[in-house]
């Protein structure tokens, strides 16, 4: 489902219901925090909320059990949730040009999860920063 450029600010709470949805793209919208319904989306691979000015993430996030690649970039996070990292199918997570410090980046997503790309361009962390991380070098 493309539902960018819409202009939303909320999704409805029915958007629960949409059981079997796989792709999701809700970039280029007024949300200014994750849109909690998506947490229960448990079969979405693919879910893009780029350019939304979200500044914060649920929890709740690792009820998307199915999901290979969330895209998150050009929002304005600061801070992201220890849960993100238990989402065991999660291959892609992209955070470009947010307001993420390595301080507030779990360590877990570095050594536990099953994440094989992380983009953190444009969050003025420095290769150095994430050189000197244990986690990271494991």
């Amino acid at each position: 489902v493309h539902l960018d450029h819409n202009r939303l600010k909320v999704l409805p709470a029915s958007f629960e219901r949409l059981g079997n949805l796989k792709i999701l793209d809700l970039s280029y919208n007024n949300f200014e925090s994750f849109p909690i319904q998506l947490c229960q989306l448990k079969k979405v691979t693919t879910v893009s909320i780029t350019h939304c000015n979200i500044c914060a993430i649920p929890e709740e996030i690792e009820g998307m059990v199915s999901a290979t690649e969330i895209d998150l970039s050009n929002n304005v996070l600061a801070l992201l949730p220890e849960s993100i990292s238990k989402l065991e199918r999660l291959k892609i997570l992209k955070l470009s040009n947010n307001k993420l410090k390595l301080d507030n980046i779990p360590k877990s997503l570095f050594s536990e999860s099953s994440v094989h790309l992380l983009e953190l361009e444009g969050n003025g962390i420095s290769l150095k920063a994430l050189d000197e991380c244990p986690e990271y070098a494991e």
